[in-house]
């Protein structure tokens, strides 16, 4: 069943973030690279279990690194796919859900 995919202000933020921080060496490929991860996401509606459950940290949370830069944060529903993040690969991620970046 594919479900309807939303994003949380928050990871549009996010979104725009990594476009205007990666612009500054390539507008093209920042713009691509953005257009890929909302592909990844898009992707997601029809198979949301794919990513790795960080109900642990944060109930309901899943986590899906993607192409070793970013990783995505969302959780699902019976009917939905909401992405809450899209936070930059470096960063320290468990420390991040517990200090509530959801």
């Amino acid at each position: 069943m594919r479900r309807k995919l939303a994003y949380a202000p928050e990871a549009v933020d996010d979104l725009d973030s990594i476009q205007a921080y990666s612009e500054r060496d390539s507008p093209r490929a920042a713009a691509r690279f953005v257009e890929q991860v909302r592909a990844r996401c898009r992707a997601l509606a029809g198979m949301p279990f794919v990513g790795r459950d960080a109900g642990q940290v944060f109930p309901g949370a899943f986590l899906l690194p993607y192409r070793k830069r970013v990783v995505l944060v969302y959780t699902v529903d019976a009917s939905s796919v909401e992405i809450r993040r899209i936070l930059y690969g470096g960063r320290d991620l468990a420390s991040a859900l517990r200090s509530g970046v959801l």
